[in-house]
């Protein structure tokens, strides 16, 4: 039973996750603390928050969490892209912010899988605690 590492990554740019230890991960993603927590939900770095780009490599079971969508204090700019990149079609888990006094959910569900090679989900927030989900499917070179 391989072991799971957990790690926080700052939400903005490209995230690469091409980890060369045989483990399963957990990606908690967490927004940027420049000029946070009391920036104006306008003020948010757009340039930072705008596009943010995930990239799976990684060879075992990666589960990606979102941040809450009541952090982003109305800002709803992020569009984050979630790519499947690795051809072995290890699992990839996309989940939504979920705490004892609240959640957020994805297309009114917990979490989504991204499971095919060159797939991506484009994750928007729409509502106070509703992430959007688009899917694209590429095709394999």
């Amino acid at each position: 039973m391989a072991i799971t590492i957990t790690k926080n990554i700052t939400l903005q740019g490209v995230i690469h996750i091409n980890e060369p230890v045989s483990a399963n991960y957990e990606i908690y993603l967490v927004l940027p603390t420049q000029n946070y927590p009391n920036a104006l939900p306008n003020a948010l770095d757009n340039q930072v928050l705008e596009e943010i780009y995930v990239i799976n490599d990684h060879a075992n079971t990666t589960r990606i969490y979102l941040p809450s969508i009541s952090s982003l204090k109305g800002a709803w700019n992020p569009k984050i892209h979630v790519l499947q990149n690795n051809p072995t079609l290890p699992t990839l888990e996309v989940y939504a912010y979920s705490s004892e006094t609240g959640a957020d959910t994805i297309i009114g569900a917990v979490a989504v899988d991204i499971l095919t090679y060159r797939e991506t989900k484009y994750l928007h927030p729409v509502e106070n605690n509703l992430w959007m989900c688009l899917t694209a499917m590429g095709v394999a070179p």
